[in-house]
């Protein structure tokens, strides 16, 4: 019976996403935003997985249907634009912007075609720009900035190297796009990575087969001098366990040996950690 009920739940999401592909407003119904909420707090993980690849179709058809009609001939009327193309042009990025923890609880599952499918979703919205910060002068592109960048670093550690280097990708683009943005309050996104592995494993390592879990992160940022300087600023002030919070013992003993997995980047935070506890002592 359950096998019955797995196809008809496909078949209905399949129809679904057809309709809202050939009617991009109805993905905005009050309507349609409860029933994707129903499915995102669901347990059926099938469903949740169907739901984000729904949303990827829908975004990718709607980037195609804007190239196809830009490339076609235009009159007068059409260049001027109707309030019905206007809207819709934003359709894309009010729906990232509500669907967007959904997107990013699924990249942190710990089920591979879920996370791979909410990665899909992170990898098009990223490429496409849909909240680029010159053409959008809203604060969603900078909120969704701030929630993805915790989720790029924490998945960047993972185990799966597809997954990992997935992730890394995507930091870079956002790192030579929009660096003032991105390179940002280091040490929180250092301890979203360290809870990230705490919920996989019990026993936490800063390092996976003699590499650092961080490296790909300290790779993006060794290149330019200040942005390399501030992130081990706030690397050394994870072992000032005064001001440290929330298992700040261990996390900085996993930090210490993610950092000792990197020679470079161990022997740069040594002359950081005594150049910090110099200008201390003199005060």
């Amino acid at each position: 019976m359950s096998w019955y009920v797995s196809v008809v739940s496909t078949f209905y999401l399949t129809f679904t996403g057809a309709l809202f592909r050939g009617y991009p407003q109805l993905i905005l119904d009050p309507k349609a935003d409860e029933w994707m909420n129903s499915i995102a707090e669901s347990d059926n993980v099938h469903n949740k997985a169907y739901l984000l690849m729904l949303l990827n179709q829908f975004l990718e058809s709607e980037v195609n249907r804007r190239a196809m009609s830009s490339s076609t001939s235009k009159d007068v009327n059409d260049l001027i634009g109707s309030a019905t193309d206007m809207h819709e042009s934003g359709i894309s990025t009010a729906l990232v912007q509500r669907r967007i923890n959904f997107v990013i609880e699924s990249a942190k599952a710990q089920h591979h075609t879920l996370q791979t499918a909410a990665m899909a979703v992170l990898t098009f919205t990223v490429k496409q720009g849909l909240y680029h910060p010159i053409k959008v002068r809203s604060r969603s592109w900078l909120g969704l900035t701030v929630q993805m960048m915790p989720l790029l670093v924490s998945l960047e550690t993972s185990d799966n190297n597809r997954m990992a280097n997935g992730a890394r990708d995507l930091h870079a683009m956002l790192h030579l796009k929009h660096s003032s943005i991105v390179n940002c309050r280091y040490l929180d996104f250092a301890r979203d990575s360290y809870d990230y592995q705490r919920s996989l494993t019990s026993e936490v390592t800063g390092q996976r087969m003699g590499k650092a879990r961080l490296g790909r992160w300290w790779e993006l940022l060794c290149d330019k001098r200040n942005i390399r300087l501030e992130f081990l600023k706030s690397l050394v002030r994870a072992f000032d366990f005064e001001l440290a919070g929330h298992d700040s013992v261990s996390c900085a003993t996993v930090f210490q040996s993610d950092v000792r997995s990197t020679p470079p980047l161990f022997f740069t935070l040594q002359r950081t950690w005594q150049h910090s506890t110099t200008r201390t002592r003199r005060r």
